[in-house]
């Protein structure tokens, strides 16, 4: 890689902006696209709400705040936590369970008093990050992480966000928030989808 790309990612979450940082590395700047608005995410698929974020923002900035034309890449990402026995809960609802104003240690205890009663706590994380590049909003591509687990019987851990302290990965005893940050970055949903973006741009 010749030169340090300048990557925009659509979202104002800065747990999210951070993580990304440290998939990312030091190749790469990573910093908020400024043309950010909200979306509707009405999409059937994470694919979908990935992209619908992306072309929104893209083709429809808030003026005065900058351009995509400004990034060497600008992406989205639609992400969720899977639960195989209750589907209806989570999924592409992840983010509106309970609502966006209820504390995510109430939803992880209300979430871990639905799976105590259920003998498969099987779940996984899935992200899927829509990209251009160049600001070629003709040519969106997509990549996808998957990362399989079960739900845990209590919340542990004080690493990551979102449902990680009650997320324990296949193979593990430890919860995501237990884990740590190179445990994450290297296995999680997030990470994998990176890991094929990077070899797509570079």
């Amino acid at each position: 890689m010749k030169k340090k790309l300048k990557l925009g990612l659509v979202s104002t979450s800065v747990h999210k902006l951070n993580e990304y940082k440290d998939l990312f590395g030091p190749s790469f700047e990573v910093e908020f696209f400024t043309g950010y608005k909200e979306v509707i995410e009405n999409g059937n698929t994470y694919a979908e709400n990935s992209e619908i974020k992306l072309k929104a923002c893209i083709l429809a900035p808030f003026p005065g705040n900058g351009t995509s034309a400004e990034y060497d890449v600008v992406f989205a990402d639609d992400s969720g936590l899977e639960i195989l026995s209750h589907p209806e809960i989570l999924g592409l609802h992840t983010s509106r369970f309970l609502g966006k104003d209820t504390p995510q240690s109430e939803k992880n205890n209300t979430l871990i008093n639905i799976m105590n009663n259920e003998e498969n706590k099987s779940a996984r994380y899935v992200c899927n990050i829509a990209y251009v590049v160049k600001n070629n909003i003709d040519k969106i591509c997509h990549t996808e992480g998957v990362m399989n687990g079960k739900i845990s019987e209590i919340a542990k851990g004080s690493g990551g966000f979102g449902y990680d302290p009650i997320f324990v990965p296949d193979g593990q005893n430890l919860t995501l928030a237990e884990l740590g940050a190179d445990f994450k970055n290297t296995h999680s949903h997030r990470a994998k989808a990176v890991r094929m973006l990077k070899e797509n741009i570079c």
